[in-house]
């Protein structure tokens, strides 16, 4: 009986994944004019390879129109805290975005939150530069500690690292 209820889940995982993707698809296929129109519109030409602005007739610079645009810096985090403090209300004094997505990231001092580094973690990023593979049971033991380390209340919290994006008293800078 469980064998026969075992298979039945099986399939219907599967069943539920396939569905998954028809619908993606499905989508997919239905707003694909407007997803290939995106690029274009973002830069505001009809050539998505032209991202720089064409020097004028009057023979001006080339420097960009005020489009009223907010423009996007993109992802940042892997500076000092000196940088922080520095480029993000600069960033944001010109309207221009950021994203600051390193949260958490591994045994370092510019991220809120620094996670300790697992037991054999050098041998799982030796893997990756194509060294020896670990056993599945290391590898598994390994990834184990590393989800346990992520957690929170279980990382380094680094005080200074948000005074320094907010530019706000303990920050430091030059």
């Amino acid at each position: 009986m469980n064998k026969i209820k075992d298979i039945i889940y099986d399939k219907s995982d599967i069943l539920i994944a396939i569905l998954i993707l028809a619908l993606a698809a499905i989508v997919i296929l239905w707003r694909l004019g407007i997803i290939l129109e995106y690029p274009k519109e973002i830069i505001g030409t009809d050539d998505p390879t032209n991202i720089l602005t064409e020097p004028t007739e009057e023979g001006e610079s080339g420097e960009a129109e005020e489009t009223g645009d907010q423009g996007e810096a993109g992802e940042t985090g892997e500076n000092d805290l000196r940088w922080f403090a520095a480029m993000y209300p600069l960033a944001l004094a010109n309207d221009i975005g950021v994203n600051i997505w390193p949260w958490k990231k591994m045994e370092t001092g510019n991220s809120p939150c620094s996670v300790k580094k697992p037991a054999g973690w050098d041998w799982i990023t030796g893997f990756a530069r194509g060294g020896d593979r670990p056993s599945y049971a290391r590898a598994q033991a390994i990834f184990d500690e590393y989800l346990d380390n992520i957690r929170f209340e279980r990382c380094e919290w680094r005080g200074a690292v948000i005074p320094s994006i907010t530019r706000s008293p303990g920050c430091v800078f030059k």
